[in-house]
């Protein structure tokens, strides 16, 4: 993919971001999806053919699980869409030494995003120190290549809204470039409320990420509201028309 032109998609997210967001349509919406296929029974086949239409439509990026990121980087290795794949996903019960090793393989098979589960059990005893450290880790291990993307997944089913001001404020500080409002707990995308939760803690400091999207009216709420990704396992059901 273009890494030139990654960069500028992300300053132009953050900046599309403040007030009331970007100008809600099929294109808009499109240049924000990550086509998502994190279940265990995904088969490369599948995986193929996601990575095709994603390409077709223009979506910013395929969010598949580490077994396949060097399908996926082969299908997209001259193109614009970019490959993410999980961390730690989806306990986020990982030391961080496993979970730094996880992010140093796929990135060397040529993941360039990396959705790192956060530690849910760190956040609840207040372990600030520790939070901010594995996000560190991480960030550090992205450093080594200066177009990599570290987004950090909430789990905002489990979390309240000042545990989730607090991670926001942890992954602006570890040197994360967005955080993923995420319910694999609980129903299948965030609520506004907690989006508007975390877009106010981002203070246009980082962007958000609303994943598990279902529908074109949460796509339009949500992008209406600033968030500057949206992953889905069925995109094209949120391209407006």
């Amino acid at each position: 993919m273009s890494e030139e032109k990654k960069i500028d998609a992300r300053a132009d997210c953050n900046r599309d971001s403040a007030g009331k967001g970007c100008a809600v349509n099929g294109a808009t919406v499109a240049a924000l999806l990550e086509y998502t296929a994190l279940a265990p029974d995904v088969t490369s086949e599948q995986v193929a053919n996601l990575c095709n239409e994603a390409l077709a439509r223009g979506f910013a990026a395929v969010c598949v699980n580490p077994i396949y990121v060097t399908l996926a980087s082969s299908l997209l290795s001259s193109s614009q869409t970019s490959v993410a794949t999980v961390v730690g996903y989806p306990l986020g019960a990982l030391t961080t030494r496993q979970k730094v090793y996880e992010t140093a393989t796929s990135l060397e098979e040529g993941a360039l995003e990396i959705d790192l589960a956060l530690n849910v059990a760190l956040l609840h005893t207040g372990d600030k120190a520790q939070v901010r450290q594995e996000i560190l880790s991480i960030a550090q291990v992205l450093s080594r290549n200066p177009f990599a993307i570290l987004k950090i997944i909430l789990e905002t089913s489990l979390l309240n809204n000042a545990q989730l001001k607090l991670a926001t404020q942890l992954a602006i500080e570890g040197g994360a470039h967005y955080v993923v409002a995420a319910r694999n707990y609980g129903s299948a995308a965030p609520s506004s409320a907690e989006v508007a939760v975390l877009r106010s803690a981002a203070r246009q400091l980082i962007g958000v990420k609303a994943s598990g999207v279902t529908t074109a009216a949460q796509a339009a709420e949500f992008v209406a509201a600033g968030v500057a990704r949206l992953g889905s396992s069925d995109p094209l059901s949120l391209l407006v028309r």
